[in-house]
């Protein structure tokens, strides 16, 4: 076949060559982008903290293996020198509650509320979800005290480049 690009060869090979280069260098003499600030983030970028935000979302009575793991791994992450908040929203906001029954355990594993007092004590921070409670009707009195209805720059002061997320 015959080439019809033959006598522009060289020039289309040089166009190539300086979009290639421009595209290449595009934003290179931009600064990176600032991060927001607007998020409540309270994390110093210097910090060498590691957070672990556990977000208990199952029903305690319907799926207490799930509700049972997310405490467990609370205490692991505790046991390995993490920050821990156990946010409680959705269904789990059923668990920090003073109706929730004392005694009621998955298995062989100490009752749920036991385990939160522990962890608590321990430093973990138990958040609950002011908006999930709304919708459970669970008011403010309600909640054990060792657990808080949190705020968004509350929770959000645990995110950061050093947080890990796991959800039960």
């Amino acid at each position: 076949m015959k080439n019809l690009m033959h006598p522009n060869k060289q020039s289309l090979r040089s166009l190539i060559v300086i979009f290639s280069a421009v595209v290449l260098t595009a934003g290179c003499a931009n600064d990176p982008p600032e991060p927001s600030t607007n998020s409540g983030q309270l994390e110093n970028p210097n910090s060498t903290t590691k957070i672990a935000v556990i977000s208990i979302t199952s029903d305690p009575n319907v799926d207490p293996q799930a509700v049972n793991m997310g405490l467990t791994f609370a205490g692991f992450c505790l046991d390995e020198g993490y920050q821990v908040a156990i946010f409680f929203n959705v269904k789990g906001t059923k668990l920090p509650t003073a109706e929730f029954p004392d005694d009621f355990a998955y298995q062989s594993h100490d009752p749920m509320k036991t385990q939160l007092v522990k962890l608590n004590e321990r430093g973990a921070e138990l958040h609950v979800c002011p908006v999930c409670m709304n919708d459970l009707s669970i008011s403010k009195s309600e909640i054990i005290d060792e657990a808080f209805v949190t705020s968004k720059p509350k929770l959000f002061a645990n995110l950061g480049s050093n947080t890990m997320v796991f959800t039960y």
